[in-house]
């Protein structure tokens, strides 16, 4: 897969966005504390999910020790599967 990545101050387009997503391409925001990256990513979401398609947000630590507790019950395997099936997956710090 390949990414793009954008810094607060340059967002980019919608229709950018839409190609990521139908391209199955990575998209990273970057940018200091406090300019609206969430904020960003959630919009992203919220037109993917106008568009159909499936979208989970997670923040990364919540994340992790979920697959860590599904890796010690035997769930990993199936919680991988699902995050597979998603269509746009946002990760948040």
């Amino acid at each position: 897969m390949s990414a793009a990545r954008y810094r607060i101050g340059t967002p980019p387009s919608p229709i950018t966005c839409r190609a990521h997503i139908e391209r199955q391409q990575n998209l990273l925001i970057t940018g200091p504390t406090g300019v609206g990256k969430t904020w960003l990513a959630c919009a992203l979401g919220q037109r993917a999910c106008r568009d159909n398609r499936s979208v989970l947000y997670q923040r990364v630590p919540r994340m992790l020790e979920g697959l860590g507790l599904a890796r010690g019950d035997g769930r990993y395997a199936r919680l991988l599967k699902s995050l597979a099936r998603v269509q746009v997956l946002i990760l948040d710090d």
